[in-house]
């Protein structure tokens, strides 16, 4: 991997497969920096946070989106797999599925299928958004 992740998303999922937190963590922040609104870069940075052990400022972030009906489940998609929870990760892809978030299929479903399908829920998201299993 080159010292520039390739962007916020894909750059730091890479940084926290490899226990590059620290790395991961700055990265998340430049992402928040750039979209403080967006959930998935609230969820990137709060994930980030609670593996560098800021719990209260992780839940503050979160917090900022609780109760977002579309947004916390984009927020908390991130926050899980920042934190390599995948099958929680799906549970929110789910959530953010059955609220119609639809930008979620290009931007999360396709890129990170194969690092999701042998979760349990992989098959009812993908229902759920009426894709097949990519080949």
């Amino acid at each position: 991997m080159s010292a520039a992740p390739a962007g916020p998303p894909v750059g730091l999922f890479e940084l926290s497969i490899q226990g590059r937190h620290a790395q991961g963590l700055d990265c998340a922040r430049k992402a928040s920096a750039e979209a403080p609104w967006s959930p998935f870069s609230i969820g990137l940075l709060a994930g980030a946070l609670e593996v560098a052990g800021e719990t209260g400022e992780a839940e503050a972030l979160l917090g900022k989106v609780r109760t977002d009906a579309y947004r916390y489940p984009a927020a908390l998609f991130c926050y899980h797999l920042v934190r390599g929870e995948k099958d929680s990760a799906v549970e929110a892809l789910q959530q953010a599925a059955e609220k119609r978030f639809t930008c979620m299929i290009v931007i999360w479903v396709r890129p990170f299928q194969v690092l999701l399908r042998q979760c349990a829920g992989w098959s009812a998201v993908l229902e759920k958004v009426n894709l097949r299993e990519a080949l």
